[in-house]
C-alpha cells in the first residue's frame, strides 16, 4: 500500500512539473497575448538573415505555442529540430 501511494504522489508531482515548465516555455516563447509566437513571424527565417512573417496555413502548434512559416521548408526545418529555433 506504502509504495502504490508513494507512485500516486509522485506521479502528481511529475505531472505538475510537466504543467509548469509548459507554462514557464509558453511565458519565455515570445507570445504576448494568446500562443501566437513572435508576431506571427517565421522563426527560421531569422536565421536565414531576413524575418518574413508566416503563413496561418503555414503554422505548427509546438509545446502549446503557435508558430507561422513562410515557406514549407522552414516550416520541415522547424519540425526537424524546434529546440534549434
Amino acid at each position: 500500500m506504502k509504495t502504490f501511494l508513494l507512485s500516486v504522489l509522485l506521479l502528481s508531482l511529475t505531472n505538475a512539473g510537466f504543467s509548469q515548465a509548459q507554462n514557464l516555455y509558453q511565458k519565455n516563447a515570445n507570445t504576448g497575448k494568446g500562443s501566437l509566437a513572435i508576431e506571427g513571424y517565421d522563426p527560421v527565417s531569422y536565421f536565414k538573415g531576413k524575418p518574413l512573417e508566416g503563413e496561418a496555413s503555414q503554422a505548427v502548434n509546438y509545446q502549446g505555442v503557435v508558430y507561422r512559416f513562410a515557406s514549407d521548408e522552414n516550416k520541415a526545418a522547424f519540425q526537424k529540430n524546434p529546440v534549434v529555433y
